[in-house]
C-alpha cells in the first residue's frame, strides 16, 4: 500500500541528489532527474521484479559515495542541470534538452551518450 508505478525521491542535508543520479547510472540504473526541487523520479515497470534488494543497497552505496565525495555534487549531469537551473528564460533550453534526452533515451548505440 499504496499499489504505484512510480515514485520521487528527494535528499536531505545539502545532499546532491542529481549527483547521486550519476553514481546509479554507474551502477547500471537509469535515473530520470527532476527539479525545482531537484529529485529522481523513478518509474516501476515489470522488469524491475525481484531487483528491489539490489537497487537499495545501490542506492545506499551511491549516497554514501556523494557524501565522501562533495566535489561530485559539480560534475557529471549534475553539472549540466546546475547550469540548466541558472537561465533565466527557460524557453532557450527547450531544443537542448529535447535533443540531450533524446541521445540518452535512443536505443541507437551510435546516437547514445552514454
Amino acid at each position: 500500500q499504496p499499489e504505484m508505478t512510480g515514485l520521487a525521491i528527494e535528499a536531505e542535508g545539502g545532499l546532491s541528489i542529481l549527483a547521486v543520479a550519476d553514481a546509479m547510472e554507474r551502477r547500471g540504473w537509469k535515473m530520470e532527474r527532476q527539479q525545482l526541487p531537484d529529485s529522481l523520479h523513478m518509474s516501476v515497470l515489470p522488469q524491475h521484479v525481484g531487483k528491489t534488494q539490489g537497487l537499495i543497497k545501490d542506492l545506499a552505496d551511491s549516497v554514501k559515495e556523494v557524501k565522501e565525495n562533495p566535489a561530485l555534487a559539480s560534475q557529471g549531469s549534475t553539472g549540466v542541470y546546475g547550469m540548466v537551473a541558472m537561465v533565466p528564460d527557460k524557453g532557450l533550453i527547450d531544443d537542448f534538452i529535447v535533443g540531450f534526452f533524446g541521445q540518452i533515451y535512443t536505443t541507437d548505440k551510435t546516437k547514445s551518450l552514454l
